[in-house]
Formats: C-alpha cells, structure tokens, sequence
C-alpha cells in the first residue's frame, strides 16, 4: 500500500449512528473536519467515498502519529454539534478493504 514521505497509507471505515444514511451537509462536516483535523497532525485525506451509512476514507498518516489519534480527533470534533458518527471505526494498512470485509465489520458492530 505505501505511503508518501514519512505517511503511511491507510484505510478507515466510519459509520453513521443508529445506521441513519448520511445527509448531505453530514457528509460535508465529515469532509472538512477530517481535512482540518488531518493536517493539524502532519496527516493527508487523499479521498473519502461515501456509501449510504458509512464512508471509507484513505488517508496518508504521518509516522509521527497513531492513526487512532487522527481518526478519534475526527469523530469527536463531527459529534460536536450533533452525533453524526459512531465512536468505533475499523482500520487497516495492508490493503484496501473488501465490500465483504466492511459488510463483516458493520454486522459485528451491529450487534454491539
């Protein structure tokens, strides 16, 4: 997968609370605010695509960096105003996950 500089290549699923599909101005919050809170930590969002309840995002994390500390800065900083997002995410760096990997991922977290 990679990376660019001192960044590594990831991938991250997030997910609507209660399962609610993502308005649009939801969807733009999630954008910005991943921006913004991205290159606050030397970070990059290279592209956000998303699906009706949840978006997967690939980003470039700076080494100096977890990758939990980007993701949990997002999620807190979009519920500020209104609970968009779940506070649980699935992460990986070895390839980009499958339709079945993140079909999997929801279902387990469903059951939560």
């Amino acid at each position: 997968m990679g990376g660019e500089g001192n960044r590594l290549r990831n991938y991250v699923v997030i997910s609507t609370k209660r399962n609610q599909a993502f308005s649009t101005s939801e969807k733009q919050i999630v954008k910005n605010i991943f921006d913004a809170v991205s290159q606050k930590l030397d970070s990059q969002i290279e592209k956000i695509t998303f699906n009706k309840t949840f978006a997967l995002i690939k980003m470039l994390v700076s080494v100096n960096v977890a990758i939990g500390e980007v993701i949990d800065k997002g999620i807190i900083a979009c519920n500020k105003k209104k609970q968009i997002l779940r506070f649980h995410y699935f992460a990986i760096n070895t390839k980009r996950p499958s339709k079945k990997d993140i079909e999997e991922y929801l279902q387990e977290i469903e059951s939560l």
